[in-house]
């Protein structure tokens, strides 16, 4: 793995926190999903939450969700997390906002196919916000790797990582603090972590990333409970994370 500097580099302004994106909706339409593709053998799925405006004033948040291993973009709304974020977004728990279900990522952990590829997509079809503050990457089992890669490693890009069923990945640890170490304390990511206790070597992983992000600046929000290496556990705690991203998002 190599390690990634942001000598020289110019990052996007962090918008003032008292500032939402966009009000409650009022109506009670559930939110739809869309099969996109955005680019040659390049395929996502797109959520649109409850009274999506597509002239939107108001950008929206996003987050992109990274399947695990060998997996696709309907992995996550095939378990049902479009249903998790109508609740949230309808009870008003937090700001409507974008999902985008990506492609597998296992040739490439760093998943260059989001920043290169799917995130100037979205964002010049959608009204998507462009503010760090309003990107979030979170993933499952092999997806959570790639998603701290995409926020630890672009800080100037994600403000913040849900790392599902994973953690540090096995020699990973120096490059990690490396890149912790390299970001402006002002940009430094977010993160939620959730692993199930019976997930037992990735429970492992998960504790040996916690102290790491800590010596680097960060506190991340962990949920260690009952449960496996599935989509259906990880998603029982996703209001959790969506309360979470909320705090970023108002």
């Amino acid at each position: 793995m190599g390690f990634l500097f942001f000598t020289g580099c110019r990052f996007a302004p962090i918008s003032p926190a008292s500032t939402r994106t966009i009000a409650k909706p009022v109506c009670n339409s559930a939110g739809t999903t869309q099969i996109i593709t955005v680019a040659p053998q390049v395929q996502i799925v797109l959520y649109l939450p409850p009274c999506f405006d597509p002239q939107s004033k108001y950008p929206y948040p996003v987050l992109y969700l990274l399947p695990g291993f060998s997996g696709t973009g309907h992995d996550w709304f095939d378990t049902g997390v479009d249903k998790l974020a109508d609740a949230a977004i309808l009870n008003g728990d937090i700001a409507p906002f974008l999902i985008v279900g990506t492609p597998d990522t296992f040739d490439d952990l760093d998943a260059r196919v989001v920043y290169e590829t799917i995130l100037p997509y979205l964002e010049s079809h959608y009204p998507a916000a462009r503010d760090r503050r309003f990107r979030a990457a979170a993933g499952g089992s092999y997806g959570g790797a790639a998603a701290y890669h995409l926020a630890l490693k672009h800080p100037e890009l994600f403000s913040s990582a849900g790392i599902f069923g994973n953690g540090a990945a096995l020699g990973e640890e120096d490059a990690i603090r490396a890149w912790l170490a390299a970001t402006p304390k002002n940009i430094l990511p977010r993160v939620f972590i959730n692993v199930g206790e019976s997930d037992t070597y990735m429970l492992q992983r998960a504790q040996t990333l916690v102290p790491i992000l800590e010596a680097g600046g960060i506190t991340p929000v962990d949920f260690f409970s009952p449960g496996g290496h599935n989509y259906a556990y990880w998603l029982i705690n996703f209001p959790a994370f969506f309360h979470f991203l909320a705090q970023d998002w108002r």
